[in-house]
């Protein structure tokens, strides 16, 4: 039994969380979403530009949905309070945003990296 020492293998977590290199996105987030815009990309010149269309709609839907829950809790609140809902919505939905960029270029392709 070797445990992990407290510095170095939770700030490599932490750090592999927000690039994108953790088992969440490479497992669960990056199979679902990029398949998404990879069956967008091979359909991009069917019904009329369909794959670009939908592609369109699930990229910023992936990184916009946090924006629901200061619509939905904020009501009705100070406007500080409702300001931090606000503001931590905002900052998860450029986090969001820094990852739909990057798995629209990953799998907008014939063959994904």
């Amino acid at each position: 039994f070797r445990p992990r020492c407290f510095g170095g293998g939770l700030v490599q977590m932490v750090v592999d969380l927000l690039t994108g290199k953790s088992m969440l996105w490479t497992k669960v987030i990056d199979p679902c979403v990029g398949g998404g815009v990879r069956c967008c990309y091979a359909h991009r010149r069917t019904c009329g530009c369909l794959g670009e269309l939908v592609v369109a709609l699930l990229l910023p839907s992936f990184a916009a949905w946090p924006l629901a829950f200061p619509l939905l809790f904020a009501r009705g609140l100070p406007m500080g309070e409702a300001a931090v809902w606000w503001g931590v919505a905002v900052a998860f939905v450029l986090f969001l945003l820094f990852h739909a960029v990057r798995l629209g270029k990953t799998y907008w392709a014939d063959r994904p990296a």
